[in-house]
């Protein structure tokens, strides 16, 4: 069953692909599409939602899809909206047509999806693949996910506009290493020690084990102040959680 949350005047769809990033603090708030992760999953689910909510003369105002992302440019926990969403695993080049073009369809390589939050703007790259490593060296967009592509070409064909929120949860450094640490928080650690942790309640991880308090020197930052729980701590190598993405 599809349910539309009221987003002030407005009647949305939210959409998300996991309930490892549905939070508590998002529970409280509405309720989503979970489509599964990868594009396949989210171009499938989100299109027989809206084909049975537009057989039911029901169609959202807007969609807003939300999730977890990776970037080697912006911050880890910060949140952006997506100005625009292209497709990076679409290549027909051997039939002439560039890649990230796909073929016979008059759509644009980067969708433009609506701002109209006060957040910053990142243009994000969607495919089946998880980036790391060289694979950086092919990304233009600001971060990478798996899913908004896919819903965003099914938001067009229903005429929907869509809004789309991604939080960075790890990065192109390969010496980056996320683990959850409770119910609503990150710990982020580069190297021996922790250089920089940060606690974001919005997207929640599933927790993956506890560990010692690591102390606190001038090198530390937080944004926002850590919820209680919080702890961060050497990298002890094999058994550390990386991103998803």
């Amino acid at each position: 069953m599809v349910e539309l949350a009221p987003l002030g005047r407005k009647r949305a769809l939210f959409v998300m692909a996991a309930e490892v990033e549905y939070g508590p603090h998002l529970r409280a708030r509405f309720v989503p599409l979970m489509t599964g992760i990868g594009p396949v999953e989210a171009a499938l689910h989100t299109g027989i939602a809206l084909a049975r909510l537009e057989a039911a003369d029901d169609l959202p105002d807007l969609i807003v899809c939300l999730g977890s992302a990776g970037s080697r440019r912006c911050a880890l926990g910060s949140v952006h909206q997506i100005g625009s969403v292209s497709w990076r695993d679409i290549d027909a080049s051997p039939l002439g047509i560039a890649p990230g073009v796909v073929p016979y369809l008059d759509e644009p390589v980067d969708l433009p999806l609506d701002c109209p939050l006060p957040l910053p703007v990142a243009t994000l790259s969607s495919g089946g693949d998880v980036v790391s490593g060289d694979g950086w060296n092919r990304i233009a967009a600001d971060m990478v996910d798996m899913e908004t592509y896919a819903v965003a070409r099914a938001a067009r064909t229903f005429g929907v506009p869509l809004v789309a929120l991604r939080g960075v949860s790890d990065g192109g450094r390969a010496n980056w290493r996320v683990r959850t640490t409770g119910t609503s928080c990150w710990a982020i650690s580069t190297g021996n020690w922790p250089k920089r942790w940060t606690c974001w309640p919005r997207i929640t991880p599933k927790a993956t084990g506890t560990g010692p308090p690591a102390p606190r020197s001038s090198g530390w930052t937080a944004r926002p102040r850590p919820a209680r729980g919080c702890r961060a701590w050497r990298s002890p190598g094999a058994g550390w959680g990386q991103g998803r993405r």
